[in-house]
């Protein structure tokens, strides 16, 4: 579903759940205020999964810069701040979620060289005839 189809309640339904302080993310909430029954939560949420998925992505991709201002600045910090590991976290997983991540490398090496086993045939067998 894409912006164009969303009706005009669905659409105030996103503006409440992404950028109401009241609301703050929370599905319901936004749900509730605008103007749907609490009854219907679920089945809205369901409905506009792919929509709230798509505008999510957006909002950490929008917000991806402040994440990295505050890298940065936690670089020149003299620590007598409390809780910047707590910051420092999140600020990393906004990153990792929009593709910004530290680089990973795994090297695979292989010094030794698999054996060849070659069986011989099995001998025919022959059995007694009988009597």
């Amino acid at each position: 579903m894409s912006d164009k189809d969303l009706t005009a309640q669905q659409e105030l339904f996103m503006e409440y759940l992404f950028h109401d302080d009241e609301c703050m993310g929370n599905t319901l909430r936004a749900c509730e205020k605008a103007g749907y029954e609490r009854t219907y939560h679920t089945t809205l949420v369901k409905n506009l999964a792919d929509e709230i998925l798509t505008r999510a992505q957006q909002y950490l991709a929008s917000n991806a810069p402040k994440a990295v201002r505050k890298l940065v600045d936690a670089m020149d910090e003299d620590k007598s701040i409390p809780g910047a590991d707590i910051r420092l976290k999140a600020v990393e997983g906004v990153l990792d979620r929009v593709g910004i991540n530290k680089k990973q490398s795994i090297e695979l090496s292989g010094d030794k060289e698999q054996p060849i086993f070659f069986i011989p045939a099995k001998a025919e067998l022959v059995l007694p005839e009988e009597q």
